[in-house]
């Protein structure tokens, strides 16, 4: 009997000493300081859901583009790059919980991407407070940059690229009464007060404007206080889908007000949904004035072209990727805190986009060419004013 329960302990003892074994081997191996991969961190708010979605498909496509390049070159300083995204579903109340969650969890370097200006405006007293660099890729209210130092926006702020299409209206087609039917957004908003502020300087008369929430697809009622109100051309500021059912709508009415629009319009899904309706159709945009610039934005579209298998349908991919490839320069250039990036970008002066020149001026909103440009047989970007 003692011989039995001797061998039974042992083999008990034998047993639990091979399950401690195995626990041992299975578990991970303690990291040191050496092992671990260390890596920098930015955040990109951008509507990946809801009626901005296509806008944020290509802007986060944009932002994957510069990361890429800065991490095929061996990341900065070493490490890694890592961009982290928050689904605003352009909507100001989640992009500020985007913002807050990148900010105190994911702790990020800085926020890129921010398509609409009521977003931008929501969250920049948040970057601005806790010194994270905010650097809007669409948005471009100009409250926006003068929020904060710490609040940059790299697209040509509205009310310089509504005032440049204005006086070519008015000086070269002779359109001395404008109307503008635009979505009942902040920048919305903007681009009417600008325009009516603007041709008031000028001896010419804002006869009408229109705001719709965005996503509406009833337009009739509006265009026929639009024909009642008599514009030499109207103003459109939208959408892609609402710009389609404006355009489409004003077919069927009979309506034959010339269009112009904001570089919203100049969106490949609204040539491809109208047609030879959007003949005519002036609009704003930004673009490379030096040799150096013109390259650069050949050789975004290229890579875009090789990485995506199409083109852009819009500048928003343009404009994203330069807000990533300016924060990761600020980080690489300048230093990884807070008050080193802002004092780098708040310096920029002739930076080379994807979409032409950059210069911050003294509040941190970006300088930069604007052209009018017209949609002739079916084609964007045909250049009628520099």
């Amino acid at each position: 009997m003692k011989m039995k329960r001797l061998k039974r302990i042992c083999f008990l003892l034998i047993a639990l000493l091979l399950m401690v074994v195995l626990v041992a081997s299975c578990a991970p191996a303690k990291q040191t300081a050496g092992d671990k991969k260390e890596s920098i961190k930015i955040g990109a708010i951008l509507p990946l859901s809801g009626w901005g979605a296509d806008y944020g498909d290509e802007a986060q496509k944009g932002i994957n583009l510069a990361v890429a390049e800065f991490n095929n070159a061996g990341g900065i300083n070493g490490k890694e790059v890592v961009v982290l995204f928050e689904d605003s579903a352009a909507d100001a109340k989640q992009a500020v919980s985007g913002a807050k969650k990148l900010i105190e969890i994911d702790k990020v370097r800085a926020i890129v991407g921010v398509m609409f200006s009521h977003e931008a405006l929501a969250i920049a007293p948040m970057t601005e407070q806790n010194k994270v660099p905010l650097i809007c890729g669409m948005a471009n209210h100009p409250d926006i940059a003068l929020s904060g130092e710490y609040n940059f926006v790299i697209n040509e702020s509205s009310p310089g690229m509504v005032i440049k299409l204005v006086d070519f209206l008015y000086e070269k087609r002779g359109m001395k009464k404008l109307g503008v039917l635009a979505f009942d957004t902040d920048y919305g908003h903007s681009v009417a007060k600008t325009m009516d502020g603007r041709l008031k300087e000028i001896g010419g008369e804002l006869v009408i404007t229109e705001l719709y929430p965005p996503g509406t697809s009833d337009f009739k009622s509006l265009l026929l206080k639009v024909k009642s109100a008599e514009p030499d051309v109207l103003m459109l500021v939208g959408s892609p889908p609402d710009t389609i059912q404006i355009i489409r709508q004003m077919s069927e009415l009979g309506l034959k007000i010339p269009v112009a629009g904001s570089d919203m319009i100049r969106e490949k899904a609204i040539l491809d949904a109208v047609g030879k309706l959007m003949d005519g159709v002036l609009y704003y945009n930004r673009g490379p004035e030096t040799a150096e610039g013109k390259e650069a934005a050949a050789q975004f579209l290229a890579n875009y072209s090789s990485a995506y298998g199409e083109e852009p349908r819009t500048v928003t991919p343009f404009l994203a990727y330069e807000g990533a490839k300016l924060a990761l320069t600020a980080i690489a250039e300048g230093g990884e805190t807070g008050p080193e990036m802002q004092q780098w970008l708040a310096s920029i002066k002739n930076f080379i986009g994807a979409n032409g020149e950059i210069t911050m001026d003294e509040n941190g909103a970006a300088r930069r060419p604007i052209v009018i440009q017209e949609v002739r047989d079916g084609k964007f970007d045909v250049r009628v004013e520099k």
